[in-house]
């Protein structure tokens, strides 16, 4: 039986899901006890035929979808995520059963570390399967690897030991070298996590101490895999040698075009040969950054010197491995990319990128690192959380220059006045709440040729209930419209209007309203645009349709973050591109999103 982890969930359980409010207690057995038994009846059918371990699957899901995520429905939903639980892993299914476990873990407080550790162990305890206990000793060594770069010693160890004891039942060589390495990896992580605190003290007073930075560089190099960080800490180093290369490895990372495969292959033969000389656990690190250099070069390298870098990236150990490559960056414009598109639980396209979760403060920061790549925002949603304000954003690929403006209500609308006068037109609006609970506004706007008559215009911070029309000309219609809660909790709108090809509009309401309106206008019009406000423990949705015939329209709501993705990345392979998105977060602490992507016609 072949089983496939998704990548996307694999990230989710790695980074661990920490949130600022208090997760719902877990229901004491005498609470459970009448949930427990309304599953079994009626779901009594299902569970009597399912023989198989699809059939189990299948069971399972269908219980997930009877999981509400209401306050009302805590003991019941915990009940049923159990039962799920316990089908999956009856169905040797990774990727349900550990999806599974983060959804328990994002609402209950459980521990989410332990239960993934007794999940893999029940899935490894089934029929012998090499397949699947190969892939369960692989994610187990990998998920030790993240929890010791995260400062958890003791979930590594238990991921360790539970690869291990797949490896004997294998009966891998390679494996069993494998967690030899690791065991002693850790060990060597303890000690040095004690000398790099004290370089930290040290560098507080003394920024550019050379000993100090080489024993912090050292630490982020082999206990975390952080290249990007720990070469910034090596350049300031004692050793001569290891300073030359860090400054050399700097240089190209930072360079805007990527360096030429004779001089990647230059830099790769002198962290080779600094890993001769070096021992214990550092020189696997330094083997492997050179191999990373080397896989880089090889493509364009000829006879020998290819033959040599592909020899090396073998014996290095390298992978392409998409975390590792956030931690090795060999562009750090591209690291902060793929930086944020993880923590932001997003998606980097051919023309467009879009993310769920960014922090807001790094909203600029990621702006910016996609100019190389010509897109520019075209969404940009901004909602609280309690880890603190967060974002969801889309950016297009267009040849047009685009900027973002943060501010007040009457920033906004001078430094608007200011720009139309330049070309420019808002592209989207959107109001949040800062940390001291004052309304702001982040408005992105591009420099876009309109066909002629056309006309763009906002109305900023208008209340619920309050009419409002386009300023300017009254044939305008709706493009854009964000609610989001003010100081005193009331809902208000940021809008952008534009005249319309046809016809349009525009709805607001709770889920069951919405879901019903977006199906039946859907039949003669196309959803432009969606968002979504939490309002205590519930949602605020509002979809806006307008008369054109160019292009088809996916819409997609009520899935985990983690399973948006994974939806995106097949409309992305079906060239279709987002259009709208917006995120919100309960005060239960759950994540929801919405998102509507256009697949355009070819003409």
């Amino acid at each position: 039986m072949r089983i496939q982890l998704s990548a996307c969930l694999l990230v989710a359980l790695l980074c661990g899901t920490a949130w600022g409010a208090a997760k719902t207690p877990v229901p004491d057995a005498a609470a459970q006890k009448p949930a427990i038994a309304t599953v079994k009846e009626v779901f009594k059918s299902e569970l009597a035929s399912a023989k198989s371990a699809p059939q189990f699957a299948d069971v399972a899901d269908k219980m997930l979808g009877n999981v509400q995520n209401e306050e009302s429905s805590a003991v019941n939903d915990y009940v049923l995520l159990m039962q799920a639980h316990g089908l999956a892993v009856k169905a040797l299914h990774p990727t349900l059963s550990l999806r599974i476990v983060q959804m328990i873990s994002d609402r209950y407080d459980v521990d989410q570390h332990a239960l993934t550790v007794q999940t893999l162990k029940d899935l490894a305890k089934g029929p012998t399967d090499k397949d699947l206990h190969k892939q369960l000793a692989e994610l187990s060594f990998k998920l030790s690897l993240e929890h010791q770069r995260a400062d958890r010693i003791e979930p590594a160890l238990q991921h360790l030991e539970l690869a291990d004891a797949l490896a004997r039942r294998l009966k891998s060589t390679d494996m069993l070298k494998q967690a030899v390495a690791r065991r002693a990896e850790i060990t060597e992580y303890k000690k040095l996590a004690e000398s790099s605190a004290a370089a930290e003290k040290k560098l507080v007073e003394t920024p550019n101490d050379p000993a100090a930075n080489e024993a912090l560089g050292r630490f982020l190099i082999l206990a975390k895999s952080d290249w990007n960080e720990g070469l910034k800490r090596l350049v300031l180093a004692n050793d001569a040698t290891l300073q030359k290369l860090a400054q050399q490895d700097s240089t190209l990372i930072e360079a805007t075009k990527p360096p030429t495969a004779d001089v990647a292959a230059e830099l790769a033969d002198g962290w080779w040969d600094l890993a001769q000389k070096q021992s214990g656990n550092f020189k696997s690190s330094v083997k492997l950054r050179a191999g990373q250099w080397y896989a880089f070069a090889a493509p364009n390298l000829k006879g020998l010197p290819k033959a040599k870098a592909e020899q090396r990236v073998t014996e290095s150990g390298w992978t392409n491995d998409a975390n590792l490559a956030v931690l090795m960056p060999l562009n750090r414009r591209d690291a902060v990319l793929q930086k944020a598109m993880s923590v932001g639980k997003g998606l980097l396209g051919e023309r467009f990128a879009i993310v769920q979760t960014l922090p807001f403060t790094d909203l600029v920061p990621l702006t910016e690192a996609l100019k190389s790549r010509r897109l520019r925002p075209t969404r940009v949603r901004p909602y609280p959380t309690p880890d603190g304000l967060k974002v969801a954003a889309i950016w297009l690929s267009s040849v047009n220059p685009g900027e973002l403006f943060d501010g007040t209500t009457e920033e906004i609308t001078k430094h608007y006045a200011d720009i139309r006068a330049n070309g420019f037109t808002a592209v989207d609006l959107a109001g949040y709440l800062d940390a001291n609970k004052q309304v702001r506004h982040v408005m992105a706007s591009a420099k876009v040729k309109w066909e002629a008559g056309t006309n763009i215009d906002i109305n900023v911070a208008v209340p619920l209930g309050t009419m409002f029309t386009p300023p300017a000309e009254k044939s305008c219609a709706l493009q854009a419209r964000q609610q989001y809660l003010d100081a005193e909790g009331k809902l208000t709108s940021d809008v952008i209007w534009r005249h319309p090809k046809n016809t349009f509009y525009f709805h607001r309401s709770g889920l069951t309203e919405w879901e019903n309106i977006v199906a039946k206008y859907s039949q003669s019009q196309k959803l432009i645009d969606v968002s979504i406000t939490a309002t205590g423990k519930n949602n605020n949705y509002t979809a806006i349709f307008q008369g054109f015939n160019d292009f088809t329209v996916t819409e997609i709501h009520g899935k985990t973050l983690d399973d948006n993705v994974i939806e995106w990345q097949k409309l992305a392979e079906a060239k279709a591109q987002p259009a709208g998105v917006g995120a919100s977060v309960t005060n239960d602490g759950i994540y929801h999103s919405v998102s509507v992507w256009h697949n355009h016609f070819m003409k």
